[in-house]
């Protein structure tokens, strides 16, 4: 698959992982949304939905600027205590991806030690693989949490990569 037809299918794959957190999203009550939870470390579902939004606003700020740091995050307290702005920020996530072009990324990080800086080349396909992993991984999360608590989700993929659905239809 060449750059731009891979580039189209990682913003389409994306787009369906946003919403299907958006349907997780409407599945929630407000005050559980913001709940502490002792499943979950004392950490509420919010904060992952935050943390989710953290990275995609690093990303769009990254592809701005050519240079991407996701430790550099928001970490928004307003959109973890209110679900109504979270589905918001999470719709216009959804919105910015027909801005989303190929470019090169210098991508910063603090792996080693704080203050000891690495820097590598990317760009956007890989950013965008790496962003769509990262959502569905907290998507399961969220959904194990709601598992945990009662909630169904109705839809039995939202949470699964893409190659997780596929390998579990052919072992049945």
């Amino acid at each position: 698959m060449d750059d731009k037809k891979a580039l189209k299918y990682l913003i389409d794959i994306n787009k369906v992982s946003l919403e299907d957190a958006l349907s997780m999203l409407d599945k929630i009550s407000s005050d559980l949304y913001h709940k502490k939870l002792s499943v979950i470390h004392n950490n509420s579902i919010s904060m992952h939905f935050r943390h989710i939004d953290d990275f995609w606003s690093c990303f769009y700020a990254g592809l701005q600027s050519k240079k991407l740091n996701y430790n550099n995050r928001n970490r928004s307290k307003e959109l973890e205590s209110s679900k109504d702005k979270m589905q918001k920020k999470i719709t216009l996530t959804i919105k910015l991806l027909k801005d989303i072009f190929e470019t090169t990324l210098r991508v910063e990080d603090e792996l080693i030690k704080p203050g000891s800086i690495i820097e590598i080349d990317s760009n956007t396909n890989r950013e965008m693989l790496f962003l769509y992993e990262h959502t569905i991984h907290h998507i399961y999360i969220i959904r194990m949490v709601l598992n945990s608590l009662g909630i169904k989700i109705g839809n039995k993929n939202i949470g699964y990569n893409l190659s997780t659905i596929e390998k579990i239809k052919c072992a049945l």
